[in-house]
């Protein structure tokens, strides 16, 4: 015979749990009198204002899967909040619930009480706008995105732009860079005429009663190319009147013919193209003379004002220096004959820097 088991018993009283789908198709029933003050867990609906805890339906589920391997807390909370995101709303409520768990009820009450925050909105785009139109206003240029070489063979920089911009001949712009800040007179672009006009006389095969002609012409070629800023081809093709000479000579002709005119224009032709580039190069030359000469004559006046130094024979020889040669040996008799001098007006203009031989305790003049 076999021998039955007995089966465990059973509790004569149990208490049933329902899911959540057939709560919300029953009306919730009257709790007995038993039950009142038991300690069990009570169903999540029953709240005592009535509204459902939807932070409380989604962590009912939290241990119906348990993994097999061992989870911290960083991996744990995100797996919350993905199944906080991925939690379905119930039908019963609609409207919108806040992340930190506030129904809809408190929402309202909090915007009763603090407001929607769209009291302040005109501020917030008064900031916008102002970012916008700041954003606008920042202009991005090249030099911000490009590296200095590609802008510099690409011929974009700032220095190419202004090349560009300004209505003046490149290659003027270029020659005449180091000395953009001077400024020649009257009598001295007078003097440039008769100084290129030395220069190139001896080559020209001219008669010598052409010589005034010749330097007046290269006067106007000097205003063409300072004044006007036009450059050499324009000068040769549209301003070839001013390059040649033409005078009244009597007609040998008229003797013999009284009805040939008694006079005949002879044309002499001044200048070439040849000479035209040479004055314009000469031109850079001289305006580096000038600037040495300025300097020169500056550092005589100084000594002469604050020191009581007068060389007449100084002044007269830095007008007629020719080149760049005889400036440079006039500025070398000045630094060494008034050394003393000029180690003292230094001092007094507070840059007293000399010259000073390697090894040397002395200036460079000062023996």
């Amino acid at each position: 015979e076999q021998v039955e088991r007995k089966k465990p018993s059973e509790p004569k009283f149990k208490r049933l749990k329902r899911g959540h789908r057939d709560d919300s198709e029953r009306p919730p029933e009257r709790r007995g009198l038993e039950d009142m003050f038991s300690d069990d867990e009570e169903d999540s609906n029953e709240r005592p204002y009535g509204r459902p805890s939807f932070r409380a339906q989604a962590d009912e589920f939290d241990d119906f899967i348990e993994e097999d391997f061992p989870e911290d807390e960083e991996a744990r909370m995100q797996r919350l909040e993905d199944a906080e995101v991925a939690r379905p709303r119930d039908k019963g409520v609609s409207g919108v619930v806040d992340t930190t768990g506030l129904d809809k009820d408190a929402l309202e009450d909090f915007e009763a009480i603090f407001g929607n925050g769209e009291d302040y909105d005109w501020a917030l785009q008064m900031e916008e706008e102002e970012g916008e139109r700041e954003r606008e206003e920042q202009v991005i240029e090249l030099k911000d995105v490009f590296e200095p070489s590609q802008l510099t063979e690409k011929l974009l920089t700032d220095e190419d732009n202004e090349i560009r911009t300004l209505d003046e001949p490149e290659r003027f712009q270029l020659d005449r860079k180091p000395f953009k800040h001077l400024q020649l007179t009257a009598e001295q672009f007078k003097e440039e005429a008769r100084w290129i006009a030395n220069l190139l006389w001896p080559k020209k095969m001219l008669q010598g009663d052409l010589l005034g002609p010749f330097t007046k012409a290269i006067g106007k070629v000097l205003e063409f190319f300072v004044v006007d800023g036009v450059e050499v081809p324009y000068v040769f093709q549209h301003r070839k009147d001013y390059l040649i000479h033409t005078r009244k000579t009597r007609n040998p002709a008229h003797r013999d013919d009284p009805d040939a005119p008694e006079f005949i224009l002879n044309a002499d032709k001044l200048l070439t193209q040849d000479d035209l580039w040479r004055i314009l190069e000469l031109d850079i030359k001289f305006r580096s003379l000038m600037e040495k000469r300025n300097a020169l004559e500056k550092t005589l006046d100084n000594l002469k004002t604050e020191m009581g130094v007068n060389d007449d024979i100084l002044e007269d020889m830095i007008t007629q220096a020719a080149n760049m040669e005889e400036l440079q040996d006039l500025q070398d008799y000045l630094n060494f004959q008034y050394a003393a001098q000029l180690k003292d007006l230094a001092s007094m203009n507070g840059s007293a820097k000399q010259t000073k031989r390697p090894g040397s305790k002395g200036a460079l003049f000062d023996k």
